[in-house]
């Protein structure tokens, strides 16, 4: 970052630029066009600020899906896309309760420092990162949440390797996944996995977030937690977890944060071959496990669980002939079930007068699936198309989502 850049950023954060960025945030919400946004901030600073204004501006605007306070918060673009949601962070944040000090590594933007600087029992939290505008805004997004009786959060610029590990209790990294090309590989990532395992001691508390699709090594130690997060409809992260309280075993988690609650399914990496009953056909309710039990590789474990059968070995549909509300699946009430015919489909959508379509495909063609996304619908109703496939078939479900919203 040049002086200059960080001269106009570091003004950003004054009061003198807070009514500016007030202004914007009510002109884009407002749906004010951008040009006109730009010519009005111009009256009144450089042009670099007023583009850097009206950035931060649509940032926080966007940010309030993730965080209740973005509107006081300050992003880089990299950073908001990157960061964890405050949900999840004061969820992870629980798993350290009682620890004093926290180092949080590769802090980004502070999502994570967050919920980690309001943790129980915290003296002190350190977030570290190698671009001084991301440690900049850490410090005071951690902080404008932060309460006072819960110890001080400092930021720092500062590489990995430059660390020294052995003053905290607890670590918590958030490797970057970006440093060369995308990757999933935690061989890959800076640092890397190994790094990070090799420079944390046996006593120490460890969680490491990872991308969902981030496999296992060999070279991993045993005495780990996997563990996929979720929130709303989808699978945001994986965590290893490592300290003193996990056996000498993996286990594996699946967990969904709705706001204040968390629902949790737990079990060891033999769950992933847990043999269960393959129905072969569709029954009276089809269930969808949440994106965070599939990447889990735990559905086996939550269909036995519930008394339900998958309907074909390698589809993730479960079914049964009775409903169930579990916060880990979506319920579907089935109407009618056939082998895929798009004209039988249409014929039933106009009986029920269905217009207003939610397509889900999981195991049919992509051929089959935009033929009907291109259905003509006509009607007060809602409902439910399930393409799918039972051994080489492929089928159709309409249904309705749990609770019911419209009339057979």
């Amino acid at each position: 970052m040049t002086q200059l850049l960080q001269h106009d950023f570091q003004w950003l954060m004054t009061s003198e630029a807070l009514p500016l960025l007030r202004q914007a945030e009510e002109q884009f919400t407002n749906g004010t066009n951008v040009v006109s946004i730009a010519k009005s901030l111009r009256k009144s600073v450089t042009p670099e600020r007023s583009a850097i204004i009206m950035e931060q501006a649509q940032l926080r605007l966007r940010g309030l899906r993730k965080f209740s306070r973005a509107l006081d918060l300050f992003f880089t673009r990299k950073g908001l896309e990157q960061s964890t949601s405050e949900s999840i962070a004061l969820y992870k944040s629980s798993r350290f309760n009682g620890m004093k000090s926290l180092i949080d590594i590769c802090c980004g933007i502070g999502g994570d420092s967050i919920g980690l600087h309001q943790r129980a029992g915290a003296e002190s939290t350190v977030g570290i990162d190698n671009d001084p505008l991301s440690v900049m805004f850490a410090h005071h997004n951690a902080n404008h949440y932060g309460n006072n009786q819960r110890g001080t959060y400092q930021s720092l610029l500062q590489s990995f390797s430059e660390l020294d590990l052995k003053a905290f209790d607890a670590i918590h990294c958030d490797p970057d996944r970006r440093a060369n090309d995308r990757t999933v590989l935690g061989s890959r990532f800076s640092p890397s996995m190994d790094e990070i395992f090799n420079r944390v001691q046996s006593n120490q508390h460890l969680a490491i977030k990872v991308a969902p699709a981030t496999p296992s090594s060999e070279d991993w130690p045993t005495n780990i937690e996997r563990e996929w997060i979720g929130d709303r409809r989808e699978c945001k992260q994986q965590v290893i977890w490592q300290g003193p309280e996990f056996a000498d075993r993996a286990t594996r988690k699946a967990t969904l944060v709705d706001g204040d609650k968390t629902f949790s399914l737990m079990g060891g990496d033999d769950a992933t071959e847990m043999t269960i009953e393959i129905s072969r056909e569709i029954r009276s309710y089809l269930f969808e496990p949440h994106p965070c039990v599939l990447a889990s590789g735990l559905t086996n474990l939550l269909s036995t669980n519930l008394g339900l059968a998958r309907i074909d070995a390698e589809i993730d549909y479960l079914t049964g002939n009775r409903r169930s509300e579990h916060p880990l699946i979506s319920s579907f009430e089935v109407i009618e079930a056939f082998p895929m015919n798009i004209r039988r489909t249409a014929d039933a959508l106009k009986r029920y007068q269905v217009g207003r379509l939610e397509l889900k495909n999981r195991g049919a063609s992509k051929v089959a699936y935009d033929k009907y996304h291109r259905l003509r619908l006509d009607g007060p109703n809602q409902a439910t198309v399930i393409l799918t496939r039972i051994g080489l078939d492929q089928w159709v479900a309409i249904c309705r989502r749990s609770p019911t919203d419209f009339p057979v």
